[in-house]
């Protein structure tokens, strides 16, 4: 951590003193600047109390009630709202005072603030719980028993943004929405604090998290609050605070992954590994995995290394190995796995190869965040689970802080639940972590280090993630009595679906409605009857203001194929929320179906935007663009489905067909090729047709690709497809004549080219004849003989081009078998139709022919056997 300046212990700080002061706290930093707390003995006081983790005593301070003071509290809620009484006690505590004192004020102002927000994640998120009544700060006098419920009633009002509303059993939202009114809505009052701004964003950060959807008023609060603190040249240095710089740089990657600003939050990690000197990449080594393993196989790990060059941390890395050597106190049990098979850990030939140098907290905070981050963008392949467990399995070798290695251990239970070996120790370590709100060993600040640093969801989103893991497991009824317990009715409902026990889902949601009819429920009641009524009735509820009302009853329309209606609906929903995917998926797929291909457009590339590792928008994008006349945009977009699925063979297909529109040769032979891996026997005739005819055609020196080069060029690849192609279809006329067509029809100066061209037209002619209804009908007929006549010719073509007598005798031979067998047949069979079908006599011409070409083979066998 940080070293921070020691000033002197008057009354009056420095503003160095008060900045270190700023840095220890907002950093849960105590020890560094604990033996320097300096200013009134108040400040003191409250500075010590925060930094020692003694939250309510902050809380339940002279300064603290000094500022919250207020008579008749449960009447003033019923005149206004609980944030604007907040707001004119802090006009009224910073009003009325000399400039010094005014300053002393502002700075216990922000650190009640702060207090309020920390004692808040500790009810909700680190633990143990604080019975701690924001009452007792705001008035001595005994107070009506409905006042409690009362505040805390308007509380969840107020923190609730239309369609957003907050988790309805979070513990003590009182002091959220008192951190909100002193850190955010009061921050130009504490601006001459340096971390102020920080602490907003971190207030806004953790108001987000309790809410059910992403609220855009929120995002476009916090967006101005990070660029502002970015700026901060005192505050974000390198060179003086290298551990906060990587702090602050991982906290904003975390909050722009949820709001979908992928590119950003991947700069912000990047910046964060820059300024820790770390290089992190996945490599291998010999190990054993299972216990009966003989011989040493290649194991994936992963390489830190750490680039001192580029670090700022070089002057800390002593402090970071010998805090490293103390004991960790109250962390959370890493639980072993005992399987009859698999290794609890990688048993490596080479045990240095495994060696990862010592990492501080946020460095290891660093790693895990790559870890996710890789999660989130790559494409979900089978290794993928496998190379992020590499990233966990380092972050929990050598444990520094309780956040980070709760979040790695949450993770591996993660990965593991989906695995046969591995998922009863998920479900044992997801229920050690969420036993862990109650544990008291770990003291309250080593808990709040690096809390904002590393994601971790509260303590309900953890119990729903084991309800989840019961559901894996197959133990619905048990993950449904945790749905039931924490409030979450939509997890319960679908519990209840899966238990086929519709009408006991209805029931429940009647009960709640009974108790308070709200938007959310009477939604679930309009998912489980599919009845519009209940959406419409939800729209009303809320004032015209739930976006998930419009959503679902946009989807019901799209069900019942009312497109037009699910358009309206979608388009009000967006309106409430634009950071609604699966809204914008839903407009999408609507547009389409009415041919509203702008609508669709736009909706799709909203979609690619907040998903950008989504295949199937990136390919509905495209079909938009397609139907939009601008290929050019399906192809790009096209490319990028790829990426996020390189095993979809109807992407690849759709892919195939655009590049082969806009001349993109190279690339569809490669898409070709990829269709052929992923489909055995795929064929297209058209596309193959096409290829063919652009590369081999007489004018093919004019035809060019889209790059400008000519696509003569583009043969060998796609006499490379041909071969892979024939290899797997042998059955299909039409490609084996494409084929012949490939290398020149045996019309070419390339004697080895009309030989493979002689062979393919025979296959082709055999495989047409092969069939025994050719001959019943006129048109079929007629495109045998026209291929036994091509055929006659390239047999005549080749075999002038041969020097042994006796090999050219043996070509005309079988052209001379072949056209008499056809002619024969198809002389027959115009006889004995021609008397019932006129159409008959369209053969006439190439009989005729058939006949020409005949007495020219069997002229030139005599010839050649009269010279021999």
């Amino acid at each position: 951590m940080d070293k921070f300046h020691e000033g002197d212990s008057q009354s009056c700080p420095t503003e160095q003193d008060l900045l270190n002061q700023e840095l220890a706290i907002i950093s849960s930093n105590r020890e560094s600047c604990l033996q320097i707390v300096t200013g009134s003995e108040s400040l003191k006081d409250l500075t010590e109390a925060l930094l020692n983790g003694r939250l309510d005593q902050v809380l339940g301070s002279n300064e603290a009630k000094t500022l919250l003071s207020v008579k008749d509290i449960g009447q003033k809620l019923k005149e206004s709202k609980l944030s604007a009484i907040v707001e004119r006690l802090v006009q009224n505590y910073l009003g009325g005072s000399s400039q010094e004192s005014r300053k002393q004020r502002q700075r216990s102002l922000f650190l009640v603030g702060v207090a309020s927000l920390q004692l808040f994640i500790q009810n909700n998120w680190t633990g143990p719980n604080i019975t701690f009544n924001i009452l007792q700060c705001m008035t001595d006098a005994d107070q009506d028993k409905e006042t409690p419920q009362q505040v805390r009633d308007i509380t969840l009002s107020e923190l609730s943004l239309d369609d957003c509303n907050i988790y309805p059993l979070v513990a003590a939202p009182e002091f959220l929405l008192l951190a909100k009114c002193i850190l955010v809505d009061s921050l130009k009052e504490i601006a001459n604090c340096l971390t102020s701004t920080w602490w907003a964003v971190r207030c806004l950060w953790v108001w987000q998290q309790v809410l059910d959807e992403r609220a855009p008023p929120i995002f476009d609060q916090i967006i101005p609050l990070i660029q502002k603190v970015s700026a901060n040249d005192v505050l974000i240095c390198k060179e003086r605070h290298p551990d906060l710089c990587m702090t602050f740089h991982l906290e904003c990657s975390h909050i722009l992954q949820y709001y979908y600003n992928y590119k950003g939050s991947r700069d912000h990690l990047q910046s964060a590994e820059k300024f820790a000197g770390l290089k992190v990449s996945l490599t291998g080594a010999l190990g054993k995995r299972t216990k009966f393993q003989h011989n040493n196989l290649a194991q994936l790990l992963l390489k830190v290394e750490r680039e001192s060059s580029e670090s700022g941390v070089d002057g800390t890395h002593q402090e970071v190995v010998e805090q490293a050597r103390e004991p960790i106190r109250g962390l959370p049990k890493d639980l072993a796995l005992d399987d009859d098979t698999l290794l609890n850990a990688i048993k490596l030939q080479d045990p240095g190869e495994g060696h990862i140098p010592v990492l501080s907290s946020v460095e290891q905070a660093i790693v895990l965040a790559v870890g996710v981050e890789r999660k989130k963008n790559s494409p979900k392949h089978e290794l993928l689970a496998e190379e992020i467990l590499a990233y966990v399995i380092t972050v929990l070798a050598k444990p520094q802080t309780w956040c980070v290695h709760m979040a790695a251990l949450m993770l591996r239970c993660q990965l593991e639940k989906d695995r046969r070996r591995t998922v009863e120790r998920a479900m044992m370590q997801m229920q050690s972590l969420v036993d862990q709100w109650r544990d008291e060993a770990c003291p309250v600040m080593d808990r709040l280090k690096l809390f904002y640093a590393t994601n971790l969801p509260p303590k309900w989103a953890m119990e729903k993630l084991l309800a989840s893991l019961f559901m894996t497991l197959g133990s619905v009824s048990a993950a449904l009595e945790v749905y039931l317990r924490l409030h979450l009715w939509e997890d319960a409902v679908n519990c209840y679906r899966r238990l086929d026990k519709a009408e006991k889902a209805e029931r429940v949601i009647h009960e709640q409605l009974a108790i308070k009819e709200t938007p959310l429920m009477l939604c679930l009641l309009g998912d489980v009857t599919q009845d519009a009524q209940h959406y419409q009735r939800a729209w009303e509820v809320s004032g015209q203001r739930s976006a998930r009302a419009m959503k679902s009853l946009g989807l019901l329309h799209i069900n019942n194929k009312e497109y037009e209606k699910a358009i309206e609906c979608l388009e009000k929903s967006i309106e409430k929320n634009y950071l609604q995917y699966s809204a914008w998926f839903l407009l999408g797929y609507a547009a389409i179906e009415v041919k509203k291909y702008n609508v669709a457009a736009r909706a799709y590339q909203r979609c690619v935007t907040l998903e950008p590792d989504n295949a199937q928008a990136w390919n509905n994008l495209s079909s938009a663009f397609i139907n939009l006349k601008d290929k050019q945009k399906a192809f790009r977009t096209l490319q990028e489905a790829l990426k996020c699925n390189y095993e979809n063979w109807r992407i690849w297909e759709n892919f195939l067909l655009t590049s082969t529109d806009i001349g993109e040769f190279g690339e569809a032979i490669k898409a070709y090729n990829r269709l052929m891996e992923l489909q055995e026997k795929y064929v297209d005739e058209e596309v193959l047709g096409i290829l063919v005819k652009a590369i081999s055609s007489d004018e093919a020196e004019n035809v060019r690709d889209v790059y400008g080069t000519p696509a003569r060029e583009y043969k060998k690849k796609l006499a490379e497809l041909f071969g892979n192609l024939t290899s797997q279809v042998t059955n299909n006329a039409q490609i084996w004549s494409l084929y012949a067509r490939l290398h020149g029809n045996g019309e070419s100066n390339d004697l080895e080219a009309n030989d493979k061209a002689l062979q393919c037209l025979q296959k082709a002619h055999r495989l047409k004849v092969q069939s025994p209804d050719w001959i019943k009908d006129v048109a079929t007929c007629k495109a045998v003989m026209e291929q036994s006549i091509q055929l006659a010719q390239v047999y005549v073509t080749c075999s002038s081009n041969k020097t042994n007598v006796g090999e050219a005798i043996q070509l005309l031979s079988s052209a001379k078998l072949m056209l008499k067998s056809t002619y024969t047949k198809c002389k027959q069979q115009q006889q004995e139709m021609k008397v019932f079908t006129p159409a008959w006599s369209d053969i006439d011409e190439p009989l005729s022919q058939m006949e020409n070409i005949l007495q020219t083979v069997t002229d030139r066998i005599s010839q050649l056997k009269g010279q021999s």
